[in-house]
């Protein structure tokens, strides 16, 4: 079978978005934008322009990709990837009166939770999807701006820059740690856990941070003493409020399958897997599997192989490394297969005075098909039923060609001998050698052979004249890609590459010896019929 493949320019990927990475958090800004801060080095990324949105604070959302928001009574959804900012409603509470709210964060069962800006310090906790409010109780202290969970305790930033450990069970048992209050650093109004060590292999650790104005500093949790970590980090606008950058979003893999075009049934093509990150922690093992079947079909990066029918290929990575569901990542794609079509052999025949062109035949097989003198539908053309004579050609045999190419290019070749032997000859056996060294040439070379072990022609077997020092016999596809190194003394090939038969078609030489003390090369073709 024969095949051009359409290679696609673009990757498909999973997830067009890389992994963040770990001492990081998001900052709702007094502007309206929103930003993902580095603090190992102190820089931004603005994810969401300045606009006419300014939330109090930030928490994770309901995906990866995105945050909830707060302005009082107003919860909104925040979309990383699309940069947008959507009101959700307000919030209502059938348990308790409302007033107004600054302080976000998101609890293990997906609900928020929020302190009221008042003395009592009003905990509730708000279903996202309902709005539905629930007073939990009063913790007797104002929030200053932000909630944060670190090692399953829940703080809070509160109003005089006092960090406050909130009984969730109890609020009303709360307790004052300290003041963060520093030299130059005050008006904290967000305090957030960020994620440090390396997470992805079992190591997390997690560091409080407080923002103040547009400075961070790193919060010991035992006191609410304060340490520099990144001064006026934005540039004279300030920090409203803060969010986690979650161990998932920091560890997660990504992988990218490169596409293909329409395949030919059978027909080998590649599929290359590309990962994100490009370093791993151990080292990255690759499986594929036909995704209906548990049978692996590879552990290569890229895929190479054939198949049969429309597949849905899978392919998992892993990092030998990583721990628990960060340690793989998988990724599907589907393979259209297209029939190619499929040409039945035609015998090779010798014949007297004239030979008639016989049917085409075959599977798949476009409407219009004729006989070529060259390969790919080259040469001069003969449609079925039509005949020759011997007169009209110089040298026999003449090989002739049988080309068929679907829409898609999927094709199929087939290939033949005709030998017409002038009126009132009789037909001589079957020999597949040229006559002994014509035309000076001195070799026999076989102009085709049958590898079906029935004792008949199964090698390609170069036999060489006395005085000739062969230095190199070599066999290539059409193609031109080299097959086979034969032995320089006793040239033969058994059909075979790799230990797989190669497909019935033509296959080209080139011999390399030396002639008295001249260095000369002699290329031809053969057939290989099975």
């Amino acid at each position: 079978m024969l095949r051009i493949i359409l290679i696609l320019g673009f990757w498909f990927l999973t997830s067009a978005l890389k992994a963040q990475t770990r001492n990081s958090a998001y900052l709702s800004l007094s502007d309206g934008s929103i930003v993902l801060a580095d603090f190992d080095n102190c820089t931004v990324e603005e994810l969401i322009s300045p606009g006419n949105i300014v939330l109090f604070d930030i928490a994770e959302g309901p995906t990866e990709r995105s945050l909830y928001g707060i302005y009082q009574q107003s919860l909104f959804l925040i979309d990383l990837d699309a940069s947008t900012i959507t009101e959700l409603g307000e919030f209502t509470s059938s348990s308790a009166g409302l007033t107004n709210f600054n302080s976000l964060v998101k609890d293990a069962d997906g609900s928020l939770l929020t302190v009221s800006e008042d003395r009592n310090g009003s905990l509730l906790r708000i279903d996202p999807n309902t709005l539905e409010a629930t007073f939990l109780g009063a913790t007797n202290y104002a929030s200053g701006g932000d909630l944060t969970f670190i090692d399953g305790d829940l703080y809070l930033s509160a109003v005089g820059d006092d960090l406050v450990k909130i009984n969730i069970a109890n609020p009303g048992a709360s307790q004052l740690i300290g003041n963060m209050n520093a030299s130059g650093f005050s008006t904290i109004y967000g305090v957030v856990s960020v994620v440090s060590g390396e997470p992805c292999i079992g190591n997390i650790d997690y560091t409080m941070i407080a923002t103040g104005g547009g400075s961070v500093r790193s919060v010991d949790t035992a006191t609410g003493t304060t340490s520099p970590l990144c001064p006026d980090l934005l540039n004279g606008r300030s920090i409203f409020g803060a969010a986690e950058v979650t161990v998932a979003s920091i560890c997660r893999m990504t992988l990218s399958l490169q596409p293909v075009g329409p395949v030919c049934a059978g027909e080998n093509f590649t599929v290359s897997a590309q990962i994100d990150p490009e370093i791993p922690f151990g080292e990255y093992t690759y499986e594929w599997y036909d995704a209906d079947d548990t049978v692996l079909l590879s552990t290569e990066p890229v895929f190479s192989g054939s198949l049969n029918e429309t597949t849905n290929l899978r392919c998992v990575v892993t990092d030998t490394d990583r721990v628990g569901e960060f340690k793989s990542v998988e990724a599907s794609l589907t393979v259209e297969v297209d029939q190619a079509p499929l040409l039945n052999e035609i015998a090779d025949s010798r014949v007297v005075e004239a030979f008639r062109f016989p049917q085409i035949t075959g599977q798949n097989l476009p409407e219009t098909l004729r006989f070529y003198t060259q390969p790919f539908g080259q040469g001069n053309s003969f449609n079925p039923g039509d005949e020759i004579y011997y007169s009209e050609f110089d040298v026999y045999s003449i090989t002739f060609y049988v080309y068929a190419e679907n829409d898609l290019m999927c094709a199929d070749e087939i290939s033949f001998l005709v030998t017409i032997f002038p009126e009132g000859t009789e037909i001589p056996d079957d020999d597949v050698l040229e006559p002994p060294f014509q035309d000076g040439i001195p070799f026999l070379i076989p102009t085709y052979f049958t590898p079906n072990s029935d004792g008949y022609h199964d090698l390609w077997e170069l036999k060489i004249a006395e005085g000739i020092e062969v230095t190199g016999v070599y066999i290539f596809d059409r193609f031109g890609k080299l097959l086979k190194q034969l032995d320089a003394v006793n040239p033969l090939w058994d059909g075979t590459y790799r230990g797989k038969n190669m497909p019935g078609t033509d296959y080209w030489y080139l011999i390399s010896y030396r002639q008295e003390e001249k260095k000369l090369e002699l290329k031809g073709h053969f057939t290989l019929k099975r």
